[in-house]
């Protein structure tokens, strides 16, 4: 099994439902996706992200799969216009 965690910081957090509904889309529109979930911040402090975006993969392989896939190409050009900065754990 293969996770891979985004945090997001966004340009604006009023577009955090926007982005978390677009990310969420994926699911079931790519096979080697297995399970996405999207989690706003609560907390209150400058270093914070907004989104913690979880995705995972039977192994390495179905994660290449999934970043050349035409829907998460689509997702992550349609998200771009909302992320300021990103940091990404894949384990």
């Amino acid at each position: 099994m293969v996770t891979n965690n985004i945090m997001m910081k966004l340009k604006n957090k009023a577009d955090v439902e926007k982005v978390r509904a677009l990310l969420e889309s994926m699911q079931g529109g790519i096979d080697t996706l297995l399970s996405v979930k999207v989690y706003p911040n609560i907390g209150e402090s400058p270093f914070v992200y907004d989104l913690l975006y979880v995705s995972e993969f039977n192994d390495l392989e179905g994660l290449g799969q999934y970043v050349v896939h035409p829907v998460h190409v689509s997702v992550n050009q349609q998200i771009e216009e909302y992320v300021e900065s990103m940091a990404m754990v894949t384990y």
